[in-house]
C-alpha cells in the first residue's frame, strides 16, 4: 500500500542521516545565528519544534565532541568555542555520524565478494557520497550568520 494512502508519512532522500545528526546540524546553525550569545534548549527547542529531550542529549554530545561550549546556571546555554568559520557542516556531520567514507557499495560488502561483476548502481553511491562530503566540507557556520545582524527568531 502507497505510505500517503495508508496515512504514514515518511520522506525519502538520496542522502540519509539520523534525526540526531539532523538536530545537530540544525542547532549548531541556530547557535551560529547568535552571534556569541548563549542560547537555550529551550529556545532551539521552541524555534525548530524539536524534542526538548532529544536536543539534550545532541547538544550534550556536541560539547563533547568540542563544537560547542555549556556554560551551567540560570543565566547559562550554548555557543560555539570558536568562530564559526572555523566549524564545518562536515565536522558537525562527522561528529555525529561517525566518518563519512565514499564507498563503492551501499550495502557495505568487500570488493570482490558481490555476487555481481560490477555494481547495479554503478559509481553513483560514490558519487553521491563525495558530492555531499565536498558540500559539507565547504559550509562552515558563518554561512548561517545574517548578513543584517539579525538574530534568530528566539534569542
Amino acid at each position: 500500500m502507497d505510505p500517503i494512502e495508508s496515512g504514514v508519512r515518511s520522506v525519502v532522500t538520496a542522502i540519509q542521516m539520523s534525526e540526531a545528526t539532523s538536530l545537530a546540524l540544525h542547532s549548531m546553525a541556530f547557535v551560529a545565528m547568535a552571534g556569541g550569545e548563549l542560547v537555550t534548549v529551550k529556545q532551539i527547542a521552541d524555534a525548530t519544534g524539536f524534542s526538548h529531550a532529544h536536543l539534550s542529549k545532541v547538544l550534550q554530545r556536541l560539547v563533547r565532541a568540542g563544537l560547542l561550549d555549556s556554560v551551567r546556571g540560570p543565566k547559562g546555554g550554548f555557543r560555539l568555542p570558536r568562530p564559526a568559520s572555523q566549524i564545518t557542516l562536515l565536522q558537525v556531520y562527522e561528529a555525529m555520524e561517525g566518518r563519512l567514507v565514499a564507498n563503492a557499495c551501499m550495502a557495505g560488502v568487500p570488493t570482490g565478494k558481490c555476487a555481481f561483476a560490477s555494481c547495479i548502481l554503478g559509481d553513483l553511491p560514490k558519487r553521491l557520497t563525495e558530492d555531499f562530503r565536498s558540500f559539507l566540507e565547504s559550509r562552515d557556520l558563518s554561512y548561517y550568520i545574517c548578513p543584517r545582524g539579525d538574530k534568530p527568531q528566539g534569542v
